[in-house]
């Protein structure tokens, strides 16, 4: 738990270094996700549980049931944005002349986005979530500052590259939405 607190403080305030430090350690994929992904990712859902069906949007309190099952899929879809996100990266690097290396792929997918996970403490009060918005925003700046450096793309070709991210971003978010709000909505009852 302290490395992992260490490399999130690292990566928000040190990131050009911290993505030095990356590129060069060895990726194991399984601890990457249980020692550090998982437990990041459960801070959103967790706090959006406690905000939807405690303190209420916009004078609406969701039901506890229908939160918790909010809460569970965005957790599960974060886990498989990432790792879609890490294989569509890799799979497009050598159209930006960058080097196709699933490992570098993963870990660039894994670390960019933990200003937005950590962020979704915010969620806790939902009023407050265009912190974790213009927290995604510095992660998108992590991942432009990453590209380079992760995938040894040529400074020339990574705002396409980086641009090319953030479609495939929107695109799997508004799918993973999709299909969240399929099951969701068939059982949120919002309640005064």
């Amino acid at each position: 738990m302290e490395k992992m607190i260490e490399r999130v403080k690292m990566i928000l305030l040190n990131p050009k270094q911290t993505w030095e430090t990356i590129r060069d350690e060895k990726a194991d994929v399984k601890e990457l996700f249980t020692g550090y992904l998982m437990i990041l990712a459960a801070i959103g859902p967790i706090c959006s549980l406690v905000g939807r069906s405690l303190v209420g949007v916009m004078g609406f309190r969701w039901s506890f049931g229908s939160s918790l099952l909010a809460a569970i899929l965005s957790y599960i879809f974060i886990l498989v944005y990432v790792y879609i996100l890490a294989i569509v990266v890799n799979a497009l690097a050598p159209q930006f002349a960058s080097q196709k290396n699933m490992d570098q792929a993963i870990k660039l997918c894994v670390y960019f986005p933990t200003a937005a996970l950590v962020a979704g403490v915010f969620h806790l009060i939902p009023a407050l979530g265009i912190f974790a918005f213009l927290a995604s925003l510095y992660s998108l700046y992590l991942l432009y500052i990453g590209l380079p450096i992760m995938m040894g793309t040529p400074h020339d070709k990574v705002i396409v590259y980086f641009i090319t991210i953030i479609v495939v971003t929107v695109i799997l978010m508004l799918i993973l939405g999709a299909i969240m709000t399929a099951f969701v909505a068939t059982s949120v009852m919002p309640f005064r």
